[in-house]
């Protein structure tokens, strides 16, 4: 499952610095509940707030590398990046993270 993002992606960290102050502020456990509600009621396979909304193993993010947070701590693709220039210089291996594996 890719994460497509129209802003920036959770890195790594992300939990502790901002998602668990966030639990903390008044109101966090009614929307917890009415987020896995509406999990629910969507037919989501998972009603784990966090996991559906945490940390993915895969995201395409809409904005430019330079601008995501902590780029260097996510593993993310930009839609708008790498150009065509950088992609002939980076090796065959390096596939974005919804590309089919060679098995």
């Amino acid at each position: 499952m890719i994460q497509l993002s129209p802003a920036f992606v959770a890195w790594k960290g992300y939990e502790h610095e901002v998602a668990a102050p966030l639990r903390q502020l008044p109101g966090a456990d009614a929307y917890q509940a009415r987020f896995a509600r509406w999990l629910a009621d969507c037919g989501a396979v998972t009603t784990d707030v966090d996991g559906f909304s945490g940390l993915p193993n895969c995201a395409l993010a809409l904005i430019p590398r330079a601008m995501q947070p902590h780029a260097d701590r996510s593993s993310t693709a930009s839609a708008s990046e790498p150009s065509v220039a950088e992609r002939r210089a980076q090796p065959a291996s390096s596939k974005p993270c919804w590309a089919e594996s060679e098995a």
